[in-house]
């Protein structure tokens, strides 16, 4: 997906005088401007846009509420438990993590005190506020201007340093919109060996996807998440079943369920395309929806996205996500607020019985030069939440079809230990797999002080990644990345849920408990490394694949009929 990975880093001593610096300013309720990742800068010449501006100021939740979430996530997802698939409402997850309606209280007046009562709106735990470029300056005492990356083209509207009231300050968790960038465009990987055509035919015979037939009143549908302007056309994924989808009833299950969030302009590009065509090629008759956030600030829209997700009534139980960011979050001004909020919202999620499915990157072990021989690597986020199931990537061995599956070499199967979530205590469900990686040594890991051996370890699971043969503006080419092996999983987990709620049981829900007690029902993969990067070109280091779980392909690839009677028992 667009996993990117690069970016220069700024020396640590000025990162340290700046952290010192804001730690003093933000008690004040000053929000400094992160400072510009390499390739941005201000832009002198553009001229400010006259449209409204949106902004979100999410409030901060009961902390023992998220705490309860948590726990509630995991047991609810625990096939071992006896309340396992007794999913919480949206409204009792909101209920329960409330804010104080005091702190609702404060920013009411607050934001009332400026702006007119049409342009706030709030949502559960966060104000969405949509007002003129000059009320926005006024409210937060700040100036916006332009910023731009000559090299990707990116323009963003991005304000200076600003600030929030004390009393607003001690009530808030985050806001959105003012500052925060996109991830940079994806790069194709070229190709060095012509991997296998693979198609929705090879991959139902592969994988054995049979033995569910999907009824047009199942409660049951699948979305795809794209952002920052990735369009699909539906003329294109028309003529993708028509190309690729043996049996089909065309007008339906050729056609998108309903379109979500920003509109999509119908022009068919890479990312959105795959995934879409993907993820309904395999689970032919499942209603898929498209999910489109286009605000140019990553993190601002997966903060969106996930609460658009739980207060939507009956909203998609299986959400494929083909994006992340496998480097220094600093680099997409992602704060640490800002990573909570989301996060908190992924366990929400979870406790709501949704299955969340991100892209592990394609970067590999993320391979970052810091200068003078320092380095560090990178998993990508937010596919190393333990609230959410990472999927990596295979290719057929000798690039034969049907032989086995080993990790990628056209790109690197992204995956590692997060330094931001420890196993402990949200991710217990994968610790005696981890610690078995290390407990068979493989032949050469990278230095123990590059990675954290405790982190939350991605990816789960895998599945074939390349050569995968998309629709695009009525040509076929053909596209990979882990990308392309998480909207087939999704689809999968469709297929899944589609059985179960024939069967009078509720949805799958948050997975990755599922799949480490169910090893059997995947393929383990036994060859390849991912030390590769975008391109492909060897990284010094990266992890080998090995008997059982590994930081290159997860517990391995499925096997559906084994999946379908574990998830059947």
């Amino acid at each position: 997906g667009i996993n990117a990975e690069y970016g220069g880093a700024t020396p640590s001593t000025m990162r340290v005088v700046f952290l010192l610096a804001s730690v003093a300013l933000v008690s004040a309720g000053i929000h400094p401007r992160p400072p510009l990742p390499s390739g941005w800068v201000d832009s002198e010449v553009l001229a400010l846009p006259t449209s409204p501006l949106k902004f979100t100021l999410v409030l901060r939740e009961n902390q023992q509420g998220i705490e309860q979430i948590k726990r509630d996530a995991l047991e609810l997802s625990d096939p071992r438990s006896g309340r396992y698939g007794q999913y919480l409402s949206g409204d009792e997850i909101n209920k329960i993590t409330a804010p104080t309606p005091e702190a609702v209280a404060i920013a009411a007046d607050w934001l009332s005190a400026s702006l007119p009562a049409e342009s706030i709106q709030q949502l559960s735990n966060r104000f969405v506020v949509t007002c003129s470029l000059p009320q926005a300056e006024a409210l937060f005492a700040t100036s916006f201007g332009l910023v731009q990356n000559p090299s990707t083209r990116q323009v963003v509207l991005r304000a200076g340093d600003y600030q929030l009231p004390e009393e607003v300050e001690v009530v808030t968790a985050a806001v959105f919109g003012l500052h925060g960038l996109p991830l940079p465009p994806r790069r194709q990987a070229t190709v060095s060996a012509q991997p296998v055509d693979v198609t929705p035919s090879v991959l139902t015979k592969f994988y054995g996807i049979a033995g569910v037939t999907p009824q047009s009143g199942t409660a049951n549908s699948q979305a795809v998440a794209e952002f920052q302007g990735q369009y699909m056309n539906s003329s294109d994924l028309t003529a993708f079943f028509k190309e690729f989808v043996p049996t089909y009833h065309a007008g339906t299950d050729d056609k998108v369920s309903k379109f979500v969030g920003d509109p999509d302009k119908q022009i068919g590009q890479t990312e959105a395309s795959l995934d879409i065509q993907y993820m309904m090629g395999v689970s032919v008759g499942i209603k898929s929806e498209f999910w489109l956030y286009n605000n140019m600030d990553f993190c601002g829209d997966l903060a969106n996205w996930t609460s658009t997700i739980l207060n939507t009534k009956g909203s998609p139980q299986v959400h494929s996500v083909s994006y992340g960011w496998q480097g220094d979050l600093a680099q997409l001004q992602c704060t640490n607020d800002k990573v909570t909020v989301v996060d908190d919202a992924l366990a929400k999620l979870a406790a709501n019985g949704k299955s969340i499915i991100f892209a592990s990157g394609d970067s590999g072990a993320g391979y970052t030069s810091q200068g003078a021989g320092e380095f560090k690597l990178y998993p990508s986020w937010p596919a190393s939440s333990p609230w959410v199931t990472s999927v990596g990537a295979t290719r057929f061995s000798d690039q034969i079809e049907g032989h086995p599956e080993m990790a990628t070499d056209q790109f690197g199967s992204g995956g590692g230990f997060s330094a931001m979530f420890q196993q402990e205590p949200n991710a217990k469900w994968q610790e005696q797999d981890v610690a078995n990686y290390f407990n068979l040594p493989p032949p050469k890991l990278p230095p123990s002080t590059a990675f954290n051996k405790t982190g939350r370890a991605t990816p789960d699971v895998s599945a074939l990644g390349e050569g995968y043969q998309v629709m695009q503006n009525g040509a076929v080419m053909a596209v990979g990345g882990t990308s392309a092996s998480t909207p087939v999983f999704a689809g999968i987990v469709g297929l899944l849920n589609e059985a179960r709620i024939q069967a009078g049981k509720p949805a799958m829900g948050f997975l990755n408990p599922w799949i480490y007690q169910n090893q059997d029902a995947f393929t383990d993969v036994l060859l390849g490394d991912n030390a590769y990067g975008r391109g492909p070109f060897r990284t010094p280091y990266g992890y080998n694949v090995t008997k059982g779980w590994d930081p290159a392909t997860g517990v391995g690839s499925p096997i559906f009929s084994k999946m379908l009677a574990a998830a059947l028992k």
